[in-house]
């Protein structure tokens, strides 16, 4: 889904692997006040390689909005997408 004024629109899905934040990272994150990250690993295609900060994510029934995203395995291999759960928000 995207930002755009308006209800949100499906752009698209994509089979992802999801991994959860590990405890120290959450420990560091809880310390900072900040919220737990998830990442996603895709496939590159046009359209994960167009996502970034202003796409939100749905996964498991829970909002994600995206923080960043980066190459991953190598040229045009994979898309690594760094997203925060909004758990008080229901797609």
């Amino acid at each position: 889904m995207t930002k755009v004024p308006g209800p949100d629109v499906t752009v698209g899905k994509r089979w992802a692997r999801k991994t959860d934040a590990r405890d120290a990272e959450r420990r560091q994150a809880a310390q900072q006040g900040q919220e737990l990250t998830t990442r996603f690993l895709v496939r590159w295609d046009s359209l994960t390689a167009s996502i970034d900060a202003t796409y939100r994510l749905v996964c498991e029934g829970v909002l994600y909005e995206v923080v960043a995203t980066k190459e991953a395995c190598g040229r045009r291999i994979g898309i690594e997408i760094t997203a925060m759960a909004r758990p008080d928000v229901r797609p």
